[in-house]
């Protein structure tokens, strides 16, 4: 007897749902996991051997901006902008100043994006919703597009 119908069954019971590899992914990272720049290292690796992109995202649970934004990655068009994206969110506040200032995350506003490369460092400068004219999923989606498609590399 097959173990498959049981297993299925159960993921159905418990409200399993599959994520299609090219959906956006979110993953938080912990101080307890490891070193910052080698958990965004691993995080860069895996996301490329999986055809993805990272991008990373200082944020705060206190803050409004940065729970507006993860809200907003539901609509259509930052859906769209986001597809094959992985965003790593980083809590400032768990994380601590030194921990991000050594993985050269040291920034002044939050949300903050950044792309990394294979090193696990950041690379290029930062974007924060200063950089998009309104918070209107549109826009925030065609500015992201640009950002994520500057440096073929990352």
């Amino acid at each position: 007897m097959s173990l498959f119908p049981i297993i299925f069954s159960l993921f159905a019971l418990v409200g399993a749902e599959s994520v299609t590899e090219s959906e956006l992914k979110i993953t938080r990272l912990d101080p307890k996991e490891g070193e910052l720049t080698w958990l965004l290292k691993d995080q860069f690796s895996n996301n490329r051997n999986d055809s993805r992109k990272t991008l990373v995202m200082l944020d705060a649970r206190w803050c409004g901006a940065c729970k507006n934004f993860i809200t907003m990655t539901q609509t259509p068009d930052l859906k769209k902008a986001l597809t094959s994206v992985t965003l790593v969110t980083i809590d400032i506040d768990t994380w601590g100043r030194n921990a991000l200032k050594e993985a050269g995350l040291a920034v002044k506003k939050i949300p903050s994006f950044f792309r990394i490369q294979s090193s696990g460092y950041p690379h290029g400068k930062p974007i924060t919703p200063q950089s998009w004219p309104n918070n209107r999923p549109s826009e925030v989606a065609k500015v992201l597009r640009e950002f994520l498609k500057e440096d073929s590399n990352f």
